[in-house]
């Protein structure tokens, strides 16, 4: 919750008219964040709302040790991933094109392959993002 004045608070993830469909990260049991996906997605706000707090596990993080992932952009998009059900493929999610950290790498040791798989507005984020691997 955001104050919005003294003695008064409202949801970070709403707006009067508008709102963000809600999509936890839960690690172990535990929900650690939860990213909102506009909707109705409008010209006038952010497709993508993230707590203003450091991140601290990429979405889905338990699949990072599969034999490919597919490193999306947000949670919505890992889900899409993974309601494909691509065999042997998991699919981890960022909070964001400039989501990734450094940290996040040893995740990832036991992956034969990684796809980076951000909006075509981020290709030169995404490349240097490949190049990581």
């Amino acid at each position: 919750m955001v104050q919005d004045k003294p003695g008064g608070a409202r949801d970070f993830f709403a707006s009067e008219t508008q709102g963000y469909i809600l999509f936890p990260n839960v690690v172990h049991g535990r929900v650690v964040d939860l990213q909102g996906r506009a909707y109705p997605t409008t010209t006038h706000r952010s497709a993508y709302l993230n707590r203003p707090v450091p991140v601290c596990h990429p979405y889905n993080a338990g699949d990072a040790g599969k034999r490919s992932v597919i490193l999306c952009k947000g949670i919505p998009d890992s889900l899409s991933v993974l309601a494909a059900g691509l065999k042997d493929t998991g699919a981890c999610g960022l909070y964001g094109t400039g989501g990734w950290q450094l940290a996040w790498l040893p995740l990832f040791r036991r992956v034969g392959r990684v796809y980076v798989a951000l909006d075509r507005d981020a290709i030169d984020r995404a490349i240097a993002l490949a190049r990581t691997f």
